[in-house]
């Protein structure tokens, strides 16, 4: 059977789905409701972060999912699943590659909620960064709060005795 992407983007923008039983990295799948597939890898700890990802366009007939570019480096090419294998519990667990671990369906993203963030956070969904905001609403480059006066703002050198 052919899939398609938005058979798992869910009735919202899209859903995510995180690889079980996953130690030393948590793998992501993003289906969006364009079609479009975007995997995810972020590693575990103090300096966790995003590590790398990559963005496909779609599945093929046969299941093998359409990355847009090959990731540059081999331990990222073998991280990417390459073929849909296995959907199973109505669509909340994905199998890729025959493997043993599945993609389970952690998140839904959804609209709806995106007002609801925004009132918990007290701030406005938006993609412009917060510094960019911070000068369009203040107009001060750097606010005055966290900075202070270090003491004057010339030295007077004449008093100073560098050699003895």
């Amino acid at each position: 059977m052919a899939w398609t992407a938005t058979d798992f983007a869910g009735r919202g923008c899209g859903r995510r789905y995180e690889k079980e039983l996953e130690t030393h990295f948590r793998d992501c799948m993003l289906f969006y409701l364009d079609g479009r597939i975007r995997f995810e890898r972020y590693c575990y700890g103090e300096a966790a972060c995003l590590v790398f990802s990559v963005w496909a366009h779609g599945f093929d007939a046969d299941g093998n999912i359409l990355w847009d570019r090959e990731p540059e480096f081999e331990s990222q090419k073998t991280a990417i699943p390459r073929v849909l294998t296995d959907i199973q519990e109505d669509g909340n667990a994905l199998q890729f590659d025959g493997a043993f671990k599945r993609y389970v369906k952690t998140e839904e993203f959804d609209e709806a909620r995106m007002p609801e963030l925004a009132r918990d956070s007290g701030i406005a969904p938006s993609s412009t960064p917060w510094g960019q905001r911070y000068l369009q609403k203040n107009g001060s480059p750097m606010p005055t709060s966290l900075t202070m006066s270090a003491g004057s703002s010339t030295t007077a050198s004449s008093r100073m005795t560098y050699f003895k």
